[in-house]
C-alpha cells in the first residue's frame, strides 16, 4: 500500500491512502461545526416582555451560536443607531427585531446597507419587497382573506367590527374587501386611549348589533371583553370572531358559560410538543436568574405567544441557513464607520427563503422568492365550557376545514338553545302577577316537551324566541334561508362545512 509522508509541526508521520480520507473528514466536520458556533446573532428588544429575551437566549443555546441581546427604547432613535452599530462593531452578522415601526425601519436601513440578514417576527401591513429583510409572521394580505373568509363562513347579515389602531384597521381590511352583502358598522375602540371602551360598545348595543369582528392588541382584550360582559355584550345573543392569534393566553374562565359564541385562531399548539419544550426552557432560564427570583411568573405552553414562538422558529431557520455556508465562516468587517458590508450576507438571505421545515412551534415554516410566509396554517378555536377547543382549521391548499362533529349520542350534561316562536297551544307567555324571567317566562305544548326530554336526558336548554314568528322562507335571489330555518343553519354552519351551502334545504317547504 502507497504511504505519503506528512510533515506536522516538525514530526514525520506516514499516513496511509485511508488515513488521509479520514483526515478529509474530521477536518470537514471540524469545519462545518465552526462554522455556526462562530457567528454572533444580534437581537433588538424594544417591548417590555422579557420573555422574549429568555426564548431567545434559551434557543440560541442549542445551536452553539454566540448572540448579543440589547433592550432600546421606542423614542431615542439616535441611540437604537448607535446600539445597532455598536453590535455590527462587535461581529453581529444576523439580526432579529426590534417590534416598533421607527426602530425596525432604522435598524433595516442598516442592515440594507450592510448586506445584514434581518428577520422580521411581526405583522408588517406594508408588504412590499425589503431587501435584506425576512418575515416570519403570516404575510399581511394573505392573513387578511383568512379573516374574511372566517367572517364569510357565518353567513352574518350584519355586524361591528371593532378594531384597535391603524394597524389593527389595516388588518381588518380585508373583510371589507370581501364582505359586501352585509350591513357592517365600523368603530375604533378608544379612540382617545382612555382604556374606557364602554362608550362604543353600547354604541354598538343601541344600534341593535350582535355579532362583533374584534381586532386589538391582546394586552387591551381581557379589558375589552370584560367591558362588553358588563354592559350586556355577552350573552346568548351574541357572536365574535376576535383576530388576535395570542386569545389563547388569556384568562377566559368568565365567559366559558355564558353561552356566548366566541370565535378565535391561534397559530401555536399548546399541547404541541414543541410548544411544552419551550415553556420548560423559558422556565429553566428564570430560575438561573440571580435577580428578581422573587418576581418570576413561570409560564405554561398555552401562555406562549405568537411573537415569541415566531422568534424560535426563526433561529432554527437561521441557524440552517449558517450551516449552508461555504468555508469562510461568520467573520465580518460590515461597519457603520465605513463602506464594507458582510459578504456572506446575500447567501445567508438566499437560504433562508429556500430552507423549510414542516414542525416549526407556528407550524410549517417556509419563505417566498420575497421573504414572506404566505404559507401557513391557522387553528380555528371556540369558546366551550370546557375552555377554548379546536374546532377546524385553515391552510393555503385547503382552506377552511372544520373538525368532524363528535356525536356519542348522550345529550347529558349538554347545553343547548331551542328556537322556537310564541304560537298557541305550542309555546306562549305564562300569565304571572309575578316578574318571571329565563325559560319559566314560557308554557305551551313544545315548552313541556323540550322540559320533560331535559329531565330524561339530563340536559340543560335555554330559549330563544323568534318575535316575529317566521318558519322561514327560501329566497332564490340571496339563496338563503329566512325565519327559524335560517337561524338554525347559521348555528349549524359554525361546526360543520357545507360546500353547498343553505342550497341544502332548497325546495323545502316548513310551516
Amino acid at each position: 500500500m502507497q504511504q505519503i509522508l506528512c510533515l506536522c509541526g516538525g514530526n514525520k508521520m506516514r499516513i496511509s491512502p485511508t488515513g488521509i480520507s479520514a483526515l478529509i473528514i474530521v477536518a470537514f466536520f471540524t469545519l462545518r461545526t465552526s462554522t455556526s458556533s462562530n457567528c454572533i446573532v444580534g437581537f433588538l428588544d424594544d417591548t417590555s416582555d422579557v420573555i422574549n429575551r429568555l426564548a431567545f437566549k434559551s434557543e440560541i443555546e442549542k445551536y452553539d451560536l454566540l448572540y448579543s441581546i440589547k433592550y432600546i427604547s421606542t423614542d431615542r432613535f439616535y441611540d437604537t443607531l448607535s446600539t445597532v452599530c455598536d453590535m455590527l462593531e462587535n461581529g453581529v452578522v444576523a439580526l432579529f427585531g426590534p417590534q416598533t415601526e421607527d426602530n425596525f425601519q432604522i435598524v433595516h436601513s442598516v442592515c440594507y446597507s450592510k448586506d445584514i440578514p434581518h428577520i422580521e417576527t411581526r405583522w408588517n401591513d406594508n408588504p412590499q419587497k425589503l431587501t435584506f429583510t425576512v418575515n416570519l409572521y403570516p404575510h399581511a394580505p394573505t392573513f387578511g382573506e383568512v379573516l374574511a373568509k372566517l367572517v364569510d363562513f357565518k353567513k352574518w347579515t350584519t355586524f361591528t367590527i371593532f378594531y384597535d389602531d391603524h394597524q389593527s384597521l389595516s388588518r381588518i381590511s380585508g373583510i371589507l374587501k370581501v364582505i359586501r352583502k352585509s350591513a357592517i358598522s365600523i368603530k375604533q375602540l378608544d379612540p382617545n386611549n382612555t382604556e374606557n371602551y364602554r362608550p362604543v360598545l353600547k354604541e354598538a348595543w343601541k344600534d341593535g348589533f350582535r355579532n362583533f369582528v374584534l381586532d386589538c392588541h391582546i394586552d387591551r382584550l381581557p379589558n375589552v371583553l370584560k367591558q362588553a360582559q358588563q354592559i350586556g355584550l355577552m350573552t346568548i345573543e351574541n357572536a365574535y370572531i376576535i383576530t388576535n392569534p395570542d386569545l389563547q393566553t388569556i384568562n377566559m374562565e368568565s365567559y366559558k358559560y355564558s353561552d356566548t359564541n366566541i370565535t378565535g385562531i391561534r397559530m401555536v399548539d399548546p399541547d404541541s410538543e414543541a410548544a411544552i419544550r419551550l415553556a420548560e426552557s423559558i422556565n429553566i432560564q428564570q430560575s438561573n436568574m440571580d435577580v428578581y427570583k422573587d418576581r418570576i411568573e413561570y409560564i405554561v405552553s398555552s401562555q406562549i405567544r405568537l411573537d415569541t414562538a415566531l422568534l424560535v422558529d426563526g433561529l432554527r431557520l437561521l441557524n440552517m441557513a449558517f450551516e449552508s455556508l461555504p468555508y469562510h465562516g461568520c467573520e465580518s468587517n460590515a461597519r457603520c464607520s465605513n463602506d464594507s458590508s458582510w459578504h456572506d450576507g446575500a447567501t445567508i438571505l438566499a437560504s433562508l427563503k429556500t430552507i423549510s421545515f414542516d414542525d416549526g412551534i407556528t407550524g410549517p415554516v417556509q419563505l417566498d422568492a420575497m421573504g414572506h410566509r404566505q404559507k401557513f396554517q391557522l387553528d380555528i378555536i371556540e369558546l366551550r365550557e370546557n375552555g377554548l377547543v379546536k374546532v377546524g382549521s385553515w391552510d393555503a391548499k385547503k382552506g377552511i376545514t372544520f373538525l368532524e362533529h363528535e356525536d356519542s349520542g348522550n345529550l347529558q350534561n349538554n347545553s343547548f338553545r331551542v328556537i322556537t316562536t310564541l304560537t298557541a297551544p305550542y309555546g306562549m307567555l305564562k300569565e304571572s302577577e309575578k316578574p318571571l324571567s329565563g325559560n319559566d317566562q314560557y308554557e305551551g305544548f313544545a315548552i313541556d316537551l323540550i322540559h320533560e326530554l331535559s329531565l330524561v336526558e339530563k340536559f340543560n336548554y335555554t330559549f330563544i324566541i323568534r318575535e316575529d314568528k317566521a318558519n322561514g322562507d327560501w329566497n332564490n335571489v340571496s339563496k338563503e334561508w329566512s325565519g327559524m330555518i335560517g337561524d338554525l343553519l347559521r348555528e349549524v354552519i359554525k361546526y360543520f362545512h357545507f360546500t353547498q351551502g343553505y342550497s341544502l334545504l332548497e325546495g323545502y317547504n316548513v310551516n
